[in-house]
């Protein structure tokens, strides 16, 4: 619908506007004169507008395709931390490991 807005905008302005001139009983090279000035008018509007709803679609979609940046840095912090916890208890264990080494070989007793 959007492809042809600045056809179908002239069209309904120009059968409405022959409409009411018949109907008036208005001279036919008046209603003429109007009619080519409403279609002119009218496929200006509707080509604006179909530029306008083109670029609005347009938009939208590359906010659609675009991943969200936010969400995977906030991803990759996650994944630092959980890699920081994980050095932090290997290392905790490793002491742990040679405390342990330590009493077995020098006994205190």
């Amino acid at each position: 619908m959007d492809r042809k807005l600045d056809i179908i905008l002239p069209l309904i302005a120009a059968i409405i506007n022959l409409s009411i001139g018949i109907l008036r009983k208005t001279h036919f090279s008046s209603i003429l004169i109007e009619l080519i000035v409403i279609i002119i008018v009218f496929y200006c509007i509707g080509y604006i507008l179909k530029g306008i709803i083109q670029n609005i679609y347009s938009e939208s979609n590359e906010k659609i395709n675009k991943p969200d940046t936010k969400s995977e840095t906030k991803l990759i912090d996650d994944t630092k931390i959980d890699d920081d916890l994980k050095t932090i208890d290997n290392t905790e264990m490793e002491n742990n490991i040679q405390n342990e080494a330590i009493t077995k070989v020098n006994p205190t007793n």
